[in-house]
Parts: C-alpha cells; sequence; structure tokens
C-alpha cells in the first residue's frame, strides 16, 4: 500500500507540473499574438501619416519640379554642343594657321594652304610614333652588330681619313683598327685578359681589330701628333731622355 500510494503521488505532480507548462506556453503564444497585433496596429498608423492627405496634387507638384530640372539639363547640354563646335573651329582655324606659315616659309608664298597640303601636316602623335619606330630600329641593328657606329661621334678621329659612317659592317671589320689615346690603356689592359698565352702586343692587336671604333681604308702613320712642327727638336729631346 505505501508503494501504491507513492506512486499515485509521483503520477499528480506530474500532471500538476505538465498543466502548469501547458499554461505557461498559452500564457506565452497570448502574450506574442498581441504584441504582433500591436506593431500591426503601428505600422499602419505610421504608414497612414506618412502619406500625403492629397496624394494627386503631391504628384503634379513633384511632377513640376521634375520637367523644370529637366528642362534646366537640356539647357545646359545644348550649351555644351555649341562649346564643343565652337572649340572645334578654333583648334581647326590655328592648325591651318599653322600650316600657313610653315607653307610661307617655305616657298615664300602667302597662298593659303590647299587640302592636299593641310593633309600632309603631322601631328605630335604621329612625329612621337616616327621617333619611336626609329629607335626600335637603331636597337635591331646595334643587336645585330655592336660595333656599327665606332668610329663616330665625340671619339672619332678628325686628323685621319676614317671610314664613311655609311660604311657596312663587314666592310668595316676588314678595315685597319687603330687606337687613341683614350682606349690605348684600355686594349693594353684587357688583352692580356683574353688569351693569356699570346704576347701583350699581339693581344692588344687582336682586340683592336675586333673592337675598335677607328677604322682606316689605309694604316694610321706611327709618328707622334704635331712632329713635323717646329717642336719636332723639343719632342727628340724629351724621347731621348
Amino acid at each position: 500500500m505505501t508503494e501504491l500510494a507513492a506512486a499515485l503521488a509521483h503520477v499528480r505532480a506530474a500532471e500538476a507540473a505538465l498543466a502548469a507548462v501547458l499554461a505557461r506556453e498559452a500564457r506565452e503564444a497570448q502574450n506574442a499574438r498581441s504584441v504582433a497585433a500591436e506593431r500591426a496596429a503601428n505600422v499602419s498608423r505610421n504608414t497612414d501619416a506618412d502619406l500625403p492627405a492629397d496624394l494627386p496634387a503631391a504628384y503634379r507638384t513633384l511632377r513640376r519640379d521634375y520637367d523644370a530640372l529637366h528642362a534646366r539639363h537640356m539647357e545646359c547640354m545644348q550649351k555644351w554642343r555649341e562649346f564643343k563646335g565652337w572649340w572645334r573651329t578654333e583648334i581647326r582655324k590655328r592648325r591651318e594657321q599653322k600650316c600657313a606659315r610653315v607653307l610661307s616659309a617655305a616657298h615664300a608664298t602667302t597662298d593659303p594652304p590647299t587640302s592636299t597640303e593641310y593633309t600632309k601636316m603631322r601631328t605630335p602623335l604621329q612625329d612621337r610614333t616616327q621617333v619611336l619606330e626609329h629607335r626600335r630600329h637603331v636597337r635591331a641593328l646595334l643587336d645585330e652588330d655592336p660595333s656599327m657606329f665606332k668610329g663616330t661621334g665625340r671619339y672619332a678621329s678628325t686628323k685621319r681619313a676614317a671610314a664613311p659612317v655609311s660604311a657596312p659592317p663587314r666592310t668595316r671589320r676588314t678595315m685597319h683598327a687603330a687606337d687613341c689615346a683614350c682606349c690605348r690603356e684600355y686594349y693594353a689592359a684587357v688583352a692580356p685578359k683574353d688569351n693569356p698565352l699570346d704576347d701583350a702586343e699581339h693581344g692588344a692587336h687582336a682586340r683592336r681589330q675586333h673592337s675598335s671604333r677607328h677604322r682606316h681604308a689605309m694604316p694610321p702613320e706611327t709618328t707622334p701628333p704635331d712632329y713635323c712642327s717646329s717642336e719636332a727638336a723639343e719632342i727628340n729631346r724629351r724621347a731621348r731622355a
């Protein structure tokens, strides 16, 4: 009997706990429904408050403002088109005036340039493109033959008959190579490193013949500079000393 009474007590306690849980869930669901209904009512009231009282009148006002802004925009666009047309006309006039000045300076005439002469005028972009193309061509030639420009420029000899600049590279290789005061020490220092078995003179001569920029059709003279002048005696005295 004692165990049966305890079991019945446990069943009654479980039923009471279940009833309490069901009641709490019912209260929470009711509270959620009331909160949702209150929020919906607030949203409806706010929406109704935001809408103007006379909706067609508000629409007409907005339409008038839009039409005014659109008309102002179209007016600005028309002014911009007129300015662009004027600017293009001015640029064309300036180019024609420049072309006329160039032609008058070249032909000593003041006649206006014809359409054919006007089309021959080059733009700065075309000049720049031509310069870049020339540089690429020169670099390609230097890659094939690095010594093609030797013997020209600041180190070119003015006292001896040097090879012409337009001589082909193969022709310049067969001509007599020489040196100057600037590069003589270089050949003397680098030649022994090319082939240590050769003597210094033979190595320097081979290096000069291979890479010297001083080329001559005939072997250059071996006399010192200004030897055939009035200072020959002084030169001989310094040489003996």
